[in-house]
């Protein structure tokens, strides 16, 4: 598995080729975003609010107590993730995240997400550390 800037087009492997992307940019940005999207929708509950069927944003809003315009948002994150599908305004649990993100699931990672928003927390203090 490769972690980084992945081309996916035969014009963004020519781009990443001759230079014009500035991946360091994009390393850092990117595999960030993705982490803290996937931590705080496992901290607020997302998933579980969807574990038994599709719902809307404003339903699994109430049901995690938070903003439905930011989790409208955050829903439309995770679609883009692969974590989450969608229908019209109906929002439902990729089988991935059924697999792996439910607390219920024999396979779940659940805790080890949870665990890996306090290593983020520990690794924003690295270089103090280092220090």
């Amino acid at each position: 598995m490769r972690i980084g800037s992945i081309a996916e087009t035969l014009l963004e492997r020519l781009a990443l080729g001759l230079g014009l992307i500035p991946t360091p940019l994009l390393d850092t940005s990117a595999g960030t975003v993705l982490a803290n999207t996937l931590i705080a929708a496992t901290q607020l509950g997302i998933f579980e609010a969807l574990a038994a069927g599709g719902r809307d944003a404003r339903d699994v809003a109430a049901a995690c107590g938070t903003s439905a315009v930011a989790t409208e948002r955050l829903l439309r994150a995770l679609v883009g993730a692969g974590y989450l599908r969608q229908r019209g305004p109906s929002y439902r649990l990729a089988p991935v995240s059924r697999k792996w993100l439910l607390a219920a699931s024999r396979l779940s990672l659940r805790d080890a997400i949870l665990f890996a928003a306090v290593e983020a927390r520990w690794m924003d203090q690295l270089d103090e550390f280092i220090r």
